[in-house]
């Protein structure tokens, strides 16, 4: 919740003179995709993938007007989620819970419809939230976007999007490291990908 309302307030603070019709927009989703392959027996081939468990999702986007129809967008996105190995036998081993954060910044252009296709482009983060025994991962990430949104009020709109993240990992990296659980290397795609489709409230300021 701490880096929620720090996100809130640098939006609003960076919104200088363009604040008069800022949008805040608190949404939910459910994200699926994401996962690694496992090196971490010694001496063998490749033991079992590990996959990021599907699951919902929520967050806040903030969006600065710079002209009509093109806007500045702050996004914090997390999933509540588990890593699961998935066995050459086919069953699934739940390993531990971890939250995967987007921390991103970028633009968004609109159209002038009553409702508003838009297409956004951001970068940033990804935080992978681990527990305890298990150290937390910060990768570099970029966002595509593309959704509608509409006006009902002066105040209120509502907002619909499909975004595709891609974070790079890099290949034969070394990531989520501890014990028990060992450490998991990305080996052929350095890109870890997923799909989250939303939607939200548009709060207009």
């Amino acid at each position: 919740m701490k880096n929620l309302f720090l996100l809130v307030a640098f939006s609003v603070l960076a919104s200088g003179a363009w604040a008069q019709n800022v949008e805040i927009t608190p949404f939910a989703g459910y994200r699926f995709g994401g996962g690694f392959t496992d090196l971490t027996t010694s001496g063998s081939s490749v033991r079992r993938n590990i996959a990021i468990d599907q699951g919902v999702s929520f967050g806040l986007v903030v969006d600065v007007p710079l002209s009509e129809t093109f806007q500045f967008e702050f996004l914090f996105d997390r999933q509540d989620s588990q890593l699961v190995g998935l066995e050459t036998s086919g069953t699934e081993d739940p390993l531990f819970d971890a939250k995967v954060n987007y921390y991103h910044a970028g633009f968004l252009i609109h159209g002038r419809s009553v409702f508003h296709p838009f297409f956004a482009i951001t970068t940033g983060a990804t935080h992978f939230q681990t527990p305890d025994e298990v150290d937390d991962e910060i990768r570099t990430s970029m966002g595509l976007a593309v959704g509608g949104k509409t006006r009902f009020n002066e105040r209120i709109g509502a907002r619909l999007q499909a975004r595709f993240v891609g974070t790079y990992i890099g290949s034969n990296d070394q990531l989520l490291c501890g014990s028990p659980s060992g450490c998991y290397t990305k080996l052929n795609d350095t890109i870890m990908r997923q799909l989250d489709l939303s939607g939200g409230v548009i709060f207009h300021f």
